[in-house]
């Protein structure tokens, strides 16, 4: 991929659409808008919703804007535009990938307009045994290796950082801490796509939202994909089920 094409890829995302359903899509942890741009460009093909993908505080631009950005700051970005997309429309389907689920909930959690949550392989849990003490560590190593591009389809990208601060790990264990705290304040329709191979976040998110939230939740495997399933072999599974249940909303919206 060309530098300007990334460069493209990864800036926030905004199309204009019509109705009461907005669609608010939010990547994940070091990645870019690059790994939902297919989805969100989809689900506006199919619904004709207005759609934002922000770009995450931190992500996009380098190392250093990472180590500076913390948990409060995406948390505040994501609320930010979900403030932004209200303006046109009364309810939000809010939709994130692994970190991005996890900002999702916590979202949700806060706001009662919030429609119906789609959740691909949310990280709730930091599953690594050195996170605990990531902001501890962040004094005497800076960076360890990224997580991306955990994909099985070859010739995808999710334009992510190679690398991550361990600071970062640090505001990431942090801030999925506090969403499992919120759980119980979540009681949107759920709906969650499990990969068949994750090699980023293991099964106990799964099990932890299942058991935290207060809505109904409907799972949905994805046996042919890893981690960053919107751009893995079941991302038009994820595009189908997302479109109709937008559609039924839509539905809902236009019978009151």
């Amino acid at each position: 991929m060309t530098s300007h094409l990334a460069q493209e890829m990864t800036q926030p995302l905004r199309l204009p659409g019509s109705g009461d359903v907005g669609i608010l899509a939010v990547h994940g942890f070091t990645g870019s808008p690059a790994s939902m741009r297919p989805l969100a460009q989809a689900l506006h093909t199919a619904t004709g919703a207005p759609v934002r993908v922000p770009l995450l505080p931190g992500h996009g631009t380098d190392l250093d804007d990472m180590a500076s950005s913390t948990w409060e700051q995406w948390c505040s970005a994501v609320d930010r535009t979900a403030d932004e997309l209200r303006s046109e429309c009364s309810q939000i389907v809010l939709i994130g990938l692994s970190m991005g689920g996890a900002l999702c909930l916590h979202t949700a959690a806060n706001r009662s307009d919030t429609a119906h949550i789609g959740l691909i392989n949310p990280a709730v849990y930091v599953d690594s045994p050195f996170a605990p003490f990531a902001g501890s560590l962040a004094g005497l190593i800076e960076r360890v290796p990224g997580i991306e591009n955990a994909i099985n389809k070859p010739g995808q990208d999710e334009l992510a950082y190679p690398q991550v601060p361990l600071r970062s790990v640090g505001e990431l264990f942090r801030g999925v801490r506090d969403v499992r705290s919120l759980l119980w304040r979540v009681h949107a329709p759920i709906t969650y796509f499990l990969s068949g191979s994750d090699d980023v976040v293991s099964p106990r998110s799964w099990n932890s939202v299942r058991r935290g939230v207060r809505g109904p939740m409907r799972t949905v495997p994805l046996p042919m994909s890893n981690h960053v399933a919107t751009l893995d072999y079941d991302s038009d599974k994820i595009e189908r089920v997302l479109a109709a249940a937008i559609r039924g909303l839509q539905g809902a919206a236009d019978g009151a």
